[in-house]
């Protein structure tokens, strides 16, 4: 029986652990042969991952998990078969990591008159995720 994990996080996340050789060995000790590393806001993992998985029993599949506010609501939208070689992940990562830093800043909340530091993401994840030609069917 083939095994399949679609959300796993490597240390390229603000929440990730393992490095993804590290991800690759575990998953193929616990018989996963499909999985994607979704990490946060950033595809740097992919290349690396689908190197190591070369000539080995496994195969991944590119994603991204997105984070992103819509109308003061907090998402994450996750996109699997990623073109992960196309420069809008950079521009997106450097986007969020702008947000953190203008949001951990001294300003005051927008609702108290500062700055708003509140900014859509929409744009840029539409932009990354309508080029995922397909579903992947295994």
């Amino acid at each position: 029986m083939n095994y399949i994990d679609l959300h796993i996080h490597s240390n390229y996340s603000d929440d990730g652990e393992f490095e993804p050789k590290e991800i690759i060995e575990f998953c193929l000790e616990k018989g996963i042969r499909y999985f994607a590393i979704a990490d946060h806001n950033s595809v740097k993992s992919i290349a690396e991952t689908k190197k190591y998985c070369e000539n080995k029993n496994i195969n991944v599949i590119s994603a991204v998990e997105l984070d992103c506010n819509f109308n003061g609501v907090n998402l994450h939208v996750l996109g699997y078969g990623v073109d992960y070689n196309n420069p809008i992940f950079n521009e997106i990562e450097e986007n969020i990591i702008f947000q953190e830093q203008e949001a951990s800043s001294e300003l005051p909340h927008p609702k108290e008159g500062g700055a708003s530091w509140e900014v859509s993401n929409v744009r840029y994840i539409y932009q990354a995720l309508w080029l995922v030609p397909n579903l992947i069917y295994v």
